[in-house]
């Protein structure tokens, strides 16, 4: 398996700020942007049951994930690392 890093085609920020990830709509995962460049993020998941290449999840700020108004960013999974609970996200325009 191709590590994390190796992945990288473009300058990454690392960010390690905590965030809810929606998944199918309705399956909120507590999550944490390791790092964040401008195709897409690096994703550090609770628990990855359900998480699939290709799905589509939106982030959400921890502090604003439950109001109504919340800005919010779709992405879909382009990689999944289960041995270290991440996923690869790529924005969705």
């Amino acid at each position: 398996m191709m590590h994390s890093q190796e992945r990288r085609s473009c300058k990454r920020a690392r960010l390690n700020h905590p965030v809810m990830m929606g998944i199918d709509g309705r399956i909120m995962r507590l999550a944490e942007i390791l790092d964040a460049g401008e195709k897409g993020l690096r994703v550090r998941v609770t628990g990855q049951s359900g998480l699939q290449v290709g799905h589509e999840v939106e982030i959400f700020s921890l502090s604003a994930y439950r109001r109504l108004d919340a800005s919010r960013f779709r992405c879909s999974i382009a990689w999944q690392d289960s041995d270290n609970f991440e996923v690869g996200l790529q924005y969705i325009q």
